[in-house]
C-alpha cells in the first residue's frame, strides 16, 4: 500500500525525492526549515491555482486544493523551494528555485530499493518543448524536468532556473500533475507596473492599500492579489450598468444573485446592500463546493454606475479539516430550539437564506449566519466578511463616482 505523502511530508518530507538526493552530511550542514505557507485557491474558472513567493513570484494551474509549504535552507536568505501537497495524500510536488542542487543522476536512482527503468517523454512546460523523466520505487511513482521561466512581464526580467518534481502513488496522478505543471510560469510581483489601466486608476480612486499582498494578475478590467494568508482579492470592472439591479427590489435583487450562484454550481449566503459616501452598494457572499471536501466562499461589494459596476471582491476557501463549524453549530442550535431528533434539525438546517422555495437548491446552511462569526474566527465565511468590512470601511467613494452611481441613497455623504 502507498504512503500518504501528506502525512510524510508535514513530518519530515522525507517521501520526497529531492530530500533524498541530499547526503547525511549535507543534511547536517544544509537543514531544512519548512512552514505551511498557503494553499491553492479556486477560480472562476473552476481550476485551482497555487501562487507563490515575491522574488519571483510562480503561478500554476493545478488539478485539486493542496497546501502549500515553503522550504528554507539554513543560511539562505530566500526560499530554496515550495512543496505542494494535497488533501488525500496521493501525491506531492516540489519546485526549487535555481540550480538544481537535488537533481540525481539516472544512476543514483537506480541504487532505490524497487526501481524500475527510467524512461523519458517529451512534453511543453511553461510554452517550450522539455523532457520529463520518469521512474518509480518501492513506494512511490516520480517524474522530474528542469525549466527555464521566462517572465510573462515586462522588459529586462532574468530568467529562473527551476527544478519540478513529482512524487505520486499512481501513473494517472503523476500524468495530471504533469499536464497541470504545464501551465507554471513567473508573473508580475506588482513592483514594475508601467501605464496606468482603467482598474488600477479605480484602485487610485478607491485608495485601496494593496502594500501587503503580492500581485498575481493584472489587465484593463481586473487586479488580482494573495494575502499573507492566501485569501484571494480581486478588484474588477463588468462594463455596462446591468450587472447589479435596483436594491430597492428586494426580490429581483435577490433572485439576480441566486441566479449567478446557481449557474456556478453554488448558491448565496447573502444578497444585501450597505451605504458608502452616500451611494448604495450592494454585499454579495456565495459559497461553491469544492472538488473534495469543503467550501470557497467570496464575498464581493459593488458600486454600479450608469458606465459599469465596480467589484472588490474577495475568497477564501477550506483547508485541511472541514465541517468543524457546521457540526458545532448544529449540537448548539439543536439545544437551543430544544431539538432532540437530528433528522428534525437537518431538515431546516440548509436552506435557502431569504425565502423557502428556494430550499431545494440551497448551498446557504443555519452554521453560515454572521452571529457565529466570532465562534470561528478562522473559518473562510469569517474571514471574506473581516477583510471586506475593512476594505469598505477604509476605502473612499470619490465625487466622480457619486455623480454617476446608479443608486444613492437619501441622505448625501456626511449626512
Amino acid at each position: 500500500m502507498k504512503r500518504s505523502l501528506f502525512k510524510i511530508a508535514l513530518v519530515s518530507l522525507s517521501a520526497l525525492q529531492f530530500v533524498a538526493s541530499t547526503a547525511s552530511k549535507a543534511a547536517d550542514e544544509a537543514p531544512f526549515s519548512i512552514k505551511l505557507t498557503g494553499h491553492t485557491f479556486l477560480t472562476d474558472a473552476g481550476n485551482y491555482s497555487a501562487v507563490f513567493g515575491k522574488d519571483p513570484v510562480i503561478s500554476v494551474t493545478m488539478d485539486r486544493e493542496y497546501g502549500v509549504l515553503t522550504l528554507w535552507i539554513k543560511g539562505m536568505k530566500d526560499p530554496a523551494g515550495y512543496v505542494l501537497n494535497p488533501q488525500d495524500g496521493q501525491s506531492a510536488v516540489s519546485v526549487m528555485i535555481g540550480e538544481p542542487r537535488f537533481l540525481q543522476s539516472d544512476a543514483a536512482l537506480a541504487n532505490a530499493p524497487g526501481f524500475t527503468e527510467i524512461r523519458r517523454k517529451e512534453a511543453t512546460v511553461a510554452g517550450e518543448k522539455n523532457v520529463w523523466r520518469e521512474w518509480s520505487d518501492a513506494h512511490h511513482l516520480y517524474g522530474d524536468t528542469l525549466v527555464n521561466l521566462t517572465p510573462d512581464y515586462g522588459p529586462g526580467a532574468k530568467k529562473i532556473r527551476v527544478y519540478l518534481n513529482i512524487t505520486a502513488n499512481s501513473p494517472e496522478r503523476r500524468q495530471a500533475l504533469e499536464d497541470h505543471l504545464a501551465s507554471i510560469r513567473m508573473i508580475d510581483s506588482g513592483a514594475a507596473d508601467g501605464k496606468m489601466t482603467p482598474v488600477r486608476n479605480l484602485q487610485q480612486r478607491l485608495e485601496i492599500n494593496d502594500s501587503e499582498w503580492s500581485l498575481v494578475q493584472k489587465n484593463d478590467q481586473e487586479l488580482r492579489w494573495i494575502t499573507k494568508d492566501a485569501e484571494e482579492i480581486t478588484l474588477l470592472i463588468r462594463p455596462g450598468n446591468k450587472y447589479m439591479p435596483d436594491p430597492s427590489k428586494r426580490a429581483e435583487f435577490q433572485n439576480r444573485f441566486r441566479d449567478e450562484a446557481k449557474q456556478l454550481h453554488g448558491g448565496i449566503v447573502e444578497a444585501d446592500t450597505f451605504e458608502s459616501s452616500g451611494v448604495v452598494c450592494g454585499l454579495v457572499t456565495m459559497k461553491f463546493p469544492l472538488k473534495n471536501l469543503g467550501w470557497a466562499y467570496q464575498t464581493t461589494a459593488i458600486i454600479a454606475t450608469h458606465q459599469a459596476s465596480y467589484l472588490l471582491r474577495v475568497k477564501a476557501m477550506e483547508s485541511g479539516t472541514t465541517g468543524t463549524r457546521e457540526s458545532l453549530v448544529t449540537i448548539i442550535d439543536m439545544k437551543q430550539r430544544g431539538v432532540s431528533d437530528l433528522r428534525v434539525e437537518s431538515a431546516g438546517f440548509r436552506k435557502d437564506p431569504y425565502d423557502s422555495k428556494y430550499d431545494g437548491d440551497a448551498c446557504f446552511m443555519v452554521s453560515d449566519e454572521r452571529r457565529w462569526d466570532k465562534s470561528f474566527p478562522k473559518h473562510p465565511l469569517t474571514r471574506c466578511r473581516k477583510i471586506m468590512a475593512s476594505l469598505t470601511k477604509s476605502w473612499s467613494i470619490g465625487e466622480e463616482f457619486r455623480r454617476d452611481a446608479l443608486y444613492r441613497s437619501l441622505k448625501g455623504p456626511g449626512q
